[in-house]
């Protein structure tokens, strides 16, 4: 999935890794900047408002979580200036 807003593309990928597990690995690019300006971007998943992961990404903006069960999720990606939401992420078939 490509979600491209606010001179950012977000690339996100769900693979399935055991028959009740997910991961989510993700590549935030910025489409106008130097791609240092998304290095160590804060990346949250939350489900019904409760945290679930919180982690930097990578020197390139790349960014892997490991071990979702199946659900619906918010995304979020803490820039240095705003946030961005990716709502009602679906890991897996419900």
């Amino acid at each position: 999935m490509l979600y491209s807003l606010d001179n950012l593309d977000i690339d996100i990928q769900i693979e399935r890794t055991t028959p009740q597990m997910w991961r989510i690995v993700g590549q935030v690019l910025p489409v106008r900047s130097a791609p240092d300006d998304v290095a160590g971007v804060r990346i949250s998943l939350s489900s019904s408002s409760q945290a679930i992961l919180d982690e930097a990404a990578n020197q390139w903006g790349e960014f892997v979580i490991r071990d979702v069960p199946l659900g619906l999720y918010d995304l979020e990606i803490s820039l240095r200036d705003r946030d961005i939401v990716v709502e009602n992420l679906r890991v897996g078939s419900l």
